[in-house]
């Protein structure tokens, strides 16, 4: 439907589709409290339905009769950098194509107020010295070490991390999937946590549920999605009858699943519809905490967007907490109201959202921030150089002395760094950072590197 120079299309979008898929994303200047996430109404038509027009007239917001009835062409005009195509009757007003109902501005300032129930911020949930140590082949490995975290009711705590920094481990410590080291406490509403969810009551599980990253290792195969959401609906929320099925019907629709589906086998759906089956299980008993594990990792972002905008929703209206792990940093930045980094199973930073990404930062966090693409003509995005990391992360079986970053850390004092496990200093608002470079200089270093 559109066919250009990757800069021209991106800057200057001139199909319908392409704009909403654009504003999709939870680019750098947005959060939950500033604006909602755009979204691309309905789903596209089943493969070989018969259809005159335009394929994309059903969903799109500038349709008109014509749209209905003539197939529109190519339209090619010149742009910066060659020549553009989009296939759309009206590709010259694209760029004005109106939000999606109910995200107008007015809408949007109205729904940054969270409800009056759902502004306490006393701590729902408390982990505190949470280790765990997994011996394989005769070595021992630290996959988290002695990590401490808390969250308040309503609140989303990112947790952000190279692949292998124990985030996965961390959330299945949280949710009883496996134990952690002797000494660690996990609290629920300031109650002690049985350490397995085997041994948690039913008022706990359905209290604290997940999202996982991989839906394949989450959903049976061989039941279909009707049985696998409304098990979990009868069994959490104890629904029966029609009362059953007016909330299975709320659940998919609110993670635009299309209804055709309920009938169908989990291995028969792609890896985006089976997340939203998972998500909408998770969502089932009216959880209070939901651990996501890259929850829109497998979502193309129109689905992705709509997921964040139900999960804000929820969160507004229901009070209902996260812990939310994804190495996208714009959507992490976008759902999160504190951050907290993870390198080699340790916490080496956490704060306030806009705190820890605006600096100043760990020399980690800075390395992953300038790490983060932005698309070309984002006004909101920080002309910042690359800070590159060389090497890999170390094995958490042979963890280095000091502090735990100082093989790959470009800002290395010296010898402290190797010799000296770095305690966290205060940035401020309840911002740490555990580095032994004072706050003072990496606030400078931080300047000094955004004037570079």
């Amino acid at each position: 439907v559109e066919e250009g120079a990757s800069a021209d299309v991106f800057r200057a979008p001139h199909h319908p589709y392409t704009v909403g898929l654009l504003r999709c994303l939870p680019q750098r200047a947005r959060s939950k409290d500033t604006e909602r996430l755009d979204t691309i109404a309905g789903s596209p038509p089943p493969l070989g339905a018969a259809m005159r027009g335009c394929a994309y007239a059903e969903r799109c917001r500038l349709v008109e009769e014509r749209c209905r009835q003539v197939a529109p062409p190519p339209h090619r005009f010149n742009a910066p950098n060659g020549v553009q195509m989009a296939r759309c009757h009206r590709h010259e007003e694209a760029h004005a194509l109106p939000r999606e109902r109910g995200a107008s501005d007015d809408d949007r300032a109205h729904r940054v107020e969270a409800p009056p129930g759902v502004r306490d911020r006393s701590p729902v949930l408390r982990a505190a010295s949470v280790s765990k140590t997994f011996v394989r082949n005769g070595q021992t490995v630290r996959a988290v070490d002695d990590v401490s975290i808390t969250l308040a009711a309503g609140e989303t705590l990112g947790l952000v991390g190279e692949s292998g920094s124990g985030k996965t481990t961390l959330a299945k410590l949280i949710v009883g999937l496996i134990a952690p080291d002797p000494g660690a406490m996990i609290e629920l509403d300031g109650k002690a946590l049985p350490s397995r969810v085997q041994r948690r009551d039913d008022n706990q599980v359905k209290s604290l549920q997940i999202v996982f990253q991989n839906p394949d290792a989450a959903l049976n195969r061989a039941h279909s999605v009707k049985h696998l959401i409304g098990r979990a609906l009868s069994k959490l929320a104890a629904l029966r009858g029609t009362a059953h099925d007016a909330r299975l019907a709320s659940l998919v629709d609110a993670v635009r699943l299309p209804r055709r589906y309920l009938g169908s086998r989990t291995r028969q759906l792609s890896g985006g519809l089976k997340q939203r089956v998972a998500i909408a299980r998770a969502f089932a008993g009216d959880p209070r905490i939901v651990v996501c594990d890259e929850p829109t990792s497998s979502l193309d972002v129109s689905v992705q967007a709509a997921i964040l905008n139900l999960l804000v929703d929820l969160q507004r209206a229901r009070g209902v907490s996260y812990v939310f792990i994804s190495h996208d940093l714009n959507v992490v930045r976008y759902v999160s109201d504190r951050i907290a980094v993870l390198y080699v199973g340790r916490l080496v930073e956490i704060g306030a959202a806009r705190d820890v990404f605006d600096g100043p930062h760990h020399p980690y966090t800075e390395a992953l921030l300038s790490a983060v693409p932005s698309l070309p003509g984002d006004p909101s995005a920080a002309r910042i150089p690359r800070v590159r990391l060389y090497g890999e992360p170390p094995s958490a079986a042979a963890r280095p002395s000091g502090c735990v970053f100082q093989t790959r850390c470009p800002r290395k004092l010296g010898a402290i760094c190797e010799q000296q496990d770095p305690p966290f200093a205060d940035a401020g608002n309840g911002h740490l950072i555990r580095c032994h470079i004072p706050v003072s200089e990496l606030r400078l270093a931080r300047h000094e590197l955004q004037g570079a």
